[in-house]
């Protein structure tokens, strides 16, 4: 959201927006700062209202409103996978505004690309890089949708160096990143393609009113042991969490096998703990109904004192700064 934020505002003044969304300006130049999905739907639809502009103002030219409707209703009538890939492709080589979308088989893969620097896109630094990882992410989300399964991607190809932060790319995808890549890809399994479309029209309908949080939502089908530990610990309460042992055996694994492979991938049990509660804290600060000292008991701390040092911790702020934001 940080980054966004400074993408489109240099062209457009948010300060009225993040107050609606109810964000501190002050929280957006902080990294460990963080929204809820709720709030950063809210930005993004504050920014659709503003620009007129369903690409967000990234692009040189403006989407305008209803785009995407109509191109998901085409997508829907179409048999397979394969065929909604193909007809993505055609629509996208018609419509000014949307980069150009290319498909090709690499290696027994289907290989799904934007041509951005045709579309017009920004072609450097953040620019690039974020419409990328924005549009893959939405390419990705709308074709699990519609055939009601997973469609994950074998590897995600991005164009430029690989930035310090590029972890939580992770939480996007769920899949290898390969960067210095000569264009924005999806390298899907070619044995998806004839998943059947399974959505119509009214259930677009009732997908579009949720537009855009399931674009933003964390994805709760990747693979990587990440992805099924934290699984396992968003299902249950936190005083119902299970401890590491009982977590390496859900895995079938050993213990310090689960620690090493999760330190292989830059985390671990404590880290992953720590960040869902976070969120949980963010989520309960932000709507405003709960006490500090309710929030602090629910999620497992012994005293409000030591749920305060935390989330100083966690996010750089009081917890007073986000209940302060909190929208009516």
């Amino acid at each position: 959201m940080r980054d966004f934020v400074q993408l489109v505002g240099d062209e457009l003044d948010l300060g009225e927006t993040l107050r609606r969304a109810g964000i501190p300006a002050g929280l957006v130049a902080d990294d460990r700062s963080r929204v809820t999905i709720e709030q950063a739907s809210r930005v993004v639809r504050g920014i659709w209202q503003m620009t007129g502009d369903e690409i967000l103002g990234l692009g040189h030219h403006a989407m305008q409103r209803g785009t995407f409707r109509m191109l998901a209703i085409g997508l829907v009538h179409t048999p397979d996978l394969v065929a909604a890939l193909k007809r993505l492709c055609e629509f996208s080589s018609v419509i000014p505004a949307m980069p150009t979308v290319r498909s090709d088989e690499v290696d027994g893969q289907v290989r799904v690309w934007l041509d951005v620097e045709e579309a017009g896109l920004d072609e450097t630094g953040l620019g690039q890089d974020l419409s990328a990882v924005l549009l893959l992410a939405v390419v990705q989300r709308f074709a699990s949708w519609l055939v009601s399964r997973r469609v994950d991607a074998l590897c995600v190809e991005l164009p430029g160096k690989q930035p310090a932060d590029s972890a939580h790319l992770d939480l996007v995808f769920g899949a290898p990143l390969q960067f210095n890549a000569a264009a924005p890809a999806l390298r899907l399994d070619q044995a998806l393609m004839s998943a059947p479309v399974t959505q119509d029209e009214a259930s677009l309908e009732v997908y579009l009113a949720q537009c855009p949080a399931v674009w933003l939502s964390r994805r709760d089908f990747g693979t990587t042991l990440n992805d099924r530990v934290r699984r396992v610990l968003l299902r249950r309460s936190i005083s119902d969490w299970p401890s590491h042992d009982e977590l390496a055996r859900a895995m079938a694994m050993s213990a310090p096998t689960l620690r090493r492979r999760l330190r292989d991938q830059g985390t671990s049990v404590a880290e992953m703990k720590d960040e869902i509660r976070r969120d949980m804290a963010i989520e309960s600060l932000s709507l405003g109904e709960e006490s500090v000292s309710d929030l602090a008991d629910r999620l497992g701390f012994s005293e409000p004192s030591a749920f305060h040092r935390a989330f100083r911790r966690w996010t750089g702020q009081a917890p007073g700064v986000y209940r302060s934001s909190a929208v009516s």
